[in-house]
């Protein structure tokens, strides 16, 4: 059974700023000392550990403290003055425990001290010391509350009183209530289960979280402001009382109330510090009670989450509905609540599409009508919910347009609700809603954490068992799936194949036969070449050019927008993850680095890498090795690249935004790639190529360009280079219509003739256009706005959205 210096409650002594402690075993070796006490010594709290009393205080010392020793191993407490010396007069007072040892108490006074005051305070107090020790010193942490019981006692008959009580503190409902209680003889108790009040403005709880001792003799000294406070005290029959805070690391958990009922009584400064110290024995037990609780509540959370882990994975789509039967009892019995129901939507999240729901014995189920409800009219807590949000609030927290969720209170009995939202491919599904009776003990934060494990459990059920019903009642379907992933799969790893040679490099200019020149250099060789140019230029065709020239020409090239590709999901684009690695992580995935093996990868917008994330991928480039995110193992890649960018990466090197080691490794070979208005001589070769798959793509064989068109696309600069000479040809094309004359628009200072200008709307002009569309739609689908062939569905909208519009333009239903 553990000894007093390994119980936790002395840890609240032997914080004391105002007492020094020390406990010395049988042998008067020092096995426990505060910091205090350490200040009265030349050695530290850590020297005294193992050394006996009369190494520490020297001979001298010794001899003046051995009779009070030798008294007190006899089983009396000791009040005796040790030393009184010219600048420092200590007191000391020796504490016989339960088991082997003594406590020794050691107090700094001065000789202005009343001796008979400070004497009976000290002789109080290591009472006390003793008997609350007593109380929970060796007392499991189950069996708190009969220790309280006794320590009240004890407190209240030393220091004389008529009732001693202990107050915990909620937090949430800001009230302080009377959990323990002890009264003397001919006193009758009544306070368990009374609460205050205890807002911020009122005046004990200013007091309390000041952590002052609050001590009035009498109620009539009360300030005018402690109204409450008073008309409590003489609703209790109180005249006198001191109320201790009880803090844990400075936070308030509850009070200490010592008070005389059959008359007044002063409180001496001198026992304040007897209170205090009662506080904090009373504090330290109440913290072991509570972290003992939430240590098994934390186990049986942890059982529960396994347990239905296991019943779920096993569970088939025959037996699904009495296994969400039993997951909803399990969850409102593991997380303390009375109703709690599963609801799932139906397409385009307007109607449910599954209901159950569980309940206590003695709470009715949600009404039969809610089977019928429309998910629009709700309007909390849609919105959060289908946002992904989790949403917990008490009843009085209740948002005004809480209509449906306030009909369910069991007449205010249920006070707690959450609703959890079911999150499957960043979709909500449904939802789960949970009701209960009071706040949780353990805190909104851990609830929110416990909530969220038990639905992410049903959310992975539902989807598992969704995809077995597909997979066994429709092999059509499974071929479907199977295609779309290798669909996926050849996208990642698209082979960009081409005619040999450059003959997609049109043109005859110089700068354009300098670029390809650097081409046919390095592509015999694995050696990484960067493209650098302005957007619009080609660099994918140029990238396409080095891959089928090299010796990898029969592997693929896969090619990756690094813009593209959001900074959480980095590492798995590039290096692929393994199932379960993280949300959403359904199976296994190569990344693009291992599709790429033997090809060449192709790396567009390679300066738009986040500084962060470059580091990772330098690491694959030097060593050719990676490893999935969530897998151990390390794969070993041969891929050849090629990157390119617009940006100026010497400038962003010199800025700081790019690794200088990252930019050496991937410009072993620069190509810089002419922009257009370089390329003058090439312009009428690339219009007519464009033209001829315009012509093709239309039917129209019969379109050419004017001398003078050509000469204005020659002249013009063209800032998007050759993918805006493209789209320029692609527009001429659509806009000659039936004609046969191109209509070229360029961004000129000169307009060209055949420009059309775009028509200028007013704000009401577009209000009435929008008007005109919807009650064109409405007209086509006989004023039907959901399902297939109505309104909604003709204009792309979501039926809800459609309605929005409709009260927005003022555009009623016809009955």
């Amino acid at each position: 059974m553990a000894g007093p210096d390994d119980s936790a409650q002395l840890e609240a002594l032997l914080q004391s700023e105002s007492v020094g402690i020390a406990i010395l075993d049988g042998q008067l070796r020092y096995r426990r000392v505060n910091q205090r006490l350490a200040r009265f010594s030349s050695y530290t709290a850590e020297e005294h550990i193992g050394r006996t009393l009369e190494e520490v205080l020297g001979t001298e010392r010794w001899e003046r403290i051995r009779p009070l020793l030798h008294s007190a191993q006899t089983g009396a407490i000791v009040v005796g003055k040790l030393l009184d010396e010219p600048h420092l007069q200590v007191l000391i007072d020796v504490v016989p425990m339960r088991s082997e040892g003594l406590a020794l108490l050691v107090y700094e006074t001065t000789p202005r001290r009343d001796a008979e005051n400070a004497l009976a305070v000290r002789l109080q107090l290591a009472e006390l010391i003793s008997e609350l020790s007593a109380a929970f010193i060796e007392l499991p942490a189950a069996n708190v509350d009969l220790g309280i019981e006794e320590a009240l006692s004890v407190a209240g008959v030393a220091l004389d009183l008529d009732r001693a009580s202990l107050w915990h503190y909620d937090s949430v409902r800001l009230t302080l209530t009377a959990t323990h209680e002890w009264t003397a003889q001919g006193v009758p108790p009544g306070l368990r289960g009374h609460a205050y009040a205890l807002p911020g403005t009122d005046y004990l709880a200013r007091r309390l979280f000041q952590g002052d001792i609050v001590v009035i003799g009498s109620i009539d000294e009360l300030p005018s402001e402690a109204v409450a406070l008073r008309s409590t005290l003489a609703t209790m029959g109180s005249h006198s009382v001191a109320i201790v805070p009880l803090t844990i690391v400075g936070e308030l958990r509850g009070a200490l109330a010592f008070s005389q009922v059959r008359h007044a009584r002063d409180w001496p400064s001198e026992l304040l510090p007897t209170l205090r110290l009662a506080s904090e024995i009373f504090a330290n037990a109440l913290e072991r009670q509570r972290s003992d609780r939430e240590l098994r509540g934390q186990l049986a959370f942890e059982r529960s989450y396994r347990e239905l882990s296991a019943r779920l994975s096993a569970v088939s789509a025959e037996g699904l509905e009495p296994a969400l039967a039993e997951a909803l009892r399990a969850i409102g019995q593991a997380l303390d609540f009375a109703r709690v129901a599963l609801v799932t939507f139906a397409q385009g999240a307007e109607r449910l599409q599954q209901f159950q729901e569980w309940h206590a014995d003695d709470i009715t189920p949600f009404a039969a009508h809610l089977q019928e409800l429309r998910l629009e009219d709700v309007r909390w807590p849609r919105g959060p919910v289908m946002a992904g949000e989790l949403v917990l609030v008490s009843s009085n927290e209740l948002p005004p347009d809480a209509t449906y969720a306030s009909r369910f209170l069991e007449g205010g009995r249920l006070t707690l609700h959450a609703v959890a939202p079911l999150t499957v491919a960043r979709r909500t599904i449904g939802a789960v809603i949970l009701q209960g009776t009071e706040e949780p003990a353990i805190g909104r934060i851990e609830l929110t954490h416990r909530v969220r494990l038990l639905v992410e459990l049903l959310g992975a059920t539902l989807v598992r068992i969704q995809a077995e019903e597909e997979r066994k009642h429709t092999l059509e379907e499974l071929q479907r799936l199977k295609s779309a992933v290798e669909a996926e799969r050849d996208f990642l790893r698209q082979e960009i194949k081409g005619e040999p040679g450059h003959r997609e490099l049109l043109g005859q200019s110089a700068a354009l036969r300098r670029a390809l020149e650097a081409v046919d250099a390095v592509a015999t060789t694995n050696a990484a070449t960067l493209l650098l140019g302005e957007s619009g230029v080609g660099k994918e065709l140029f990238a396409r050019a080095i891959h089928e020239r090299s010796r990898r020409a029969n592997e693929p090239l896969v090619k990756v927008n690094c813009a593209s590709i959001p900074k959480e999901l980095f590492e798995s684009e590039f290096f692929g993850h393994v199932r379960g690695s993280f949300t959403g992580a359904l199976k296994d995935r190569a990344g693009r680095f291992e599709l790429a093996h033997r090809g060449t990868l192709f790396l567009d917008e390679v300066g738009e890498i986040p500084l962060e994330l470059q580091a990772k991928l330098l690491r694959v480039l030097q060593e050719g090795e990676l490893e999935r995110v969530g897998e151990d193992r390390t794969r070993r890649v041969d891929v050849r690249i090629v990157a390119a960018t617009n940006r100026n990466l010497a400038r962003d090197v010199a800025s700081g935004s790019f690794r200088q080691d990252l930019y050496y490794r991937l410009s072993v070979f620069p190509i810089r790639i002419p922009p257009l208005r370089e390329r003058r001589d090439d312009i009428p070769l690339l219009a007519a190529h464009f033209l001829a798959l315009s012509r093709r793509a239309l039917g129209r064989s019969e379109l050419e360009f004017t001398p003078e068109q050509l000469d204005a696309l020659v002249s013009y600069d063209w800032p998007g280079n050759v993918r805006e000479l493209q789209h320029v040809i692609d527009r001429a094309a659509i806009l000659a219509g039936d004609g046969r004359r191109l209509v070229i628009e360029l961004d000129l200072h000169t307009a060209a003739p055949e420009v059309v200008a775009a028509p200028i709307m007013t704000p009401s002009d577009l209000q009435e256009l929008s008007r005109r569309s919807l009650l064109a739609a409405l007209e086509r689908s006989a004023w039907r706005i959901a399902g297939s062939g109505g309104a909604a569905e003709l204009l792309g909208l979501r039926p809800s959205t459609f309605r929005d519009r409709m009260r927005a333009l003022g555009i009623e239903r016809r009955r």
